[in-house]
């Protein structure tokens, strides 16, 4: 199956290798091109890009619409998924969504959001609400990757001028399906405050509401009594987005070292199918971290590796090549290094097909 891969990006030098690598992984059996379009950037995001072995297009920079277009005129007939160039695509997820878009009817395809925990209360309040709404849980989200089948394109010839264009491409689908996983950064506080504000005006600038309004959120967190505690830092962020208006971006989830030159995998118990790579696409993400575990919740965070894990090996050898889990993780923190583990489980359950 023939799939092309538009990634809009300024500035995104930090993370768009990392982007373009987690499209490539597990996606043996696919004919795959990703396009990079560089619009109007200032540091090394081509370089990068290039490097990641995507085709690169460098434009002035027009806005995001505008880079859209100038990929999706370079695209090839079939298939095409639209990428944000700071988001990464879990092991895998790229045949899952090429597979869910084999269809002669028009599809709507995007990967649920694996999220990365927050570590701020007004973040995590954010989270634990937002990511638990009907419309986020069982629709195409769309925050950072979607993607159109062949028969979809006759619908998306063309992006308009507007912010929320993943909003926009929803809009014109009526079957919508959930495919593979993403990592999802939420930013922390004012920057959070920016982006959710963004997220309110692009979608007010469209023809119709693409989604529940205030009063059905509401009425979804009262049903549930799990969140009430939450809920104070939810609407601390939709109120405070009300203040003012404009573009925002976030600077804060863009930082991002230079993975290590070489990992360690290292084992507990019977061996998960797929960890190495899942934790690996982690590490691409969070190169900072050092160490990358299995975990028992379902999102991302700080903590003990469970399972299996990924260790830098200059690491490694510095505290002294520890072979249990228990002891790196011990031995790791001591040395400054931050583990984050995420969960392992082959196999996970996709959402059933979602016609809007």
């Amino acid at each position: 199956m023939r799939v092309d891969v538009v990634v809009p990006a300024r500035d995104e030098g930090a993370l768009v290798g990392a982007g373009v690598r987690s499209v490539f992984a597990g996606s043996a059996g696919l004919d795959v091109r990703v396009i990079v379009v560089a619009n109007g950037c200032t540091d090394d995001t081509a370089e990068r890009a290039r490097e990641a072995g995507a085709t690169v297009v460098e434009v002035a920079g027009e806005g995001k619409a505008a880079a859209l277009n100038v990929g999706l005129a370079r695209c090839r007939d079939g298939a095409v998924v639209f990428l944000d160039a700071d988001t990464v695509l879990l092991p895998g997820t790229l045949a899952r969504m090429a597979a869910a878009m084999d269809a002669p009817e028009p599809r709507l395809v995007g990967p649920r959001p694996l999220v990365v925990r927050p570590t701020g209360w007004l973040a995590r309040s954010f989270s634990a609400v937002w990511t638990r709404l009907p419309a986020v849980t069982g629709d195409v989200v769309g925050a950072g990757c979607y993607a159109i089948n062949a028969a979809g394109r006759a619908l998306v010839p063309r992006f308009p001028d507007v912010v929320a264009d993943d909003a926009w491409v929803r809009m014109q689908f009526r079957e919508r399906i959930v495919a593979g996983e993403f990592l999802l950064v939420f930013p922390e506080g004012r920057e959070l405050v920016d982006v959710v504000r963004r997220w309110r005006d692009g979608n007010a600038a469209l023809p119709e509401a693409p989604s529940a309004g205030a009063g059905q959120n509401l009425g979804f967190v009262l049903r549930n009594p799990a969140l009430w505690l939450r809920l104070p830092g939810f609407m601390a962020v939709l109120a405070l987005g009300r203040r003012q208006r404009g573009w925002a971006r976030s600077e804060g989830v863009r930082v991002a070292g230079r993975m290590a030159p070489g990992y360690t995998f290292l084992t507990e118990g019977t061996p998960v199918e797929g960890a190495y790579e899942r934790l690996y696409a982690l590490a691409s993400r969070f190169p900072g971290a050092g160490v990358y575990g299995g975990g028992v919740s379902g999102d991302v965070r700080f903590g003990k590796p469970r399972g299996a894990a990924l260790v830098e090996t200059r690491l490694w050898e510095r505290i002294g090549r520890p072979s249990g889990l228990g002891e790196l993780w011990v031995r790791a923190r001591a040395a400054g290094a931050t583990p984050m583990v995420l969960p392992l489980g082959a196999g996970r359950a996709e959402p059933p097909p979602n016609p809007a």
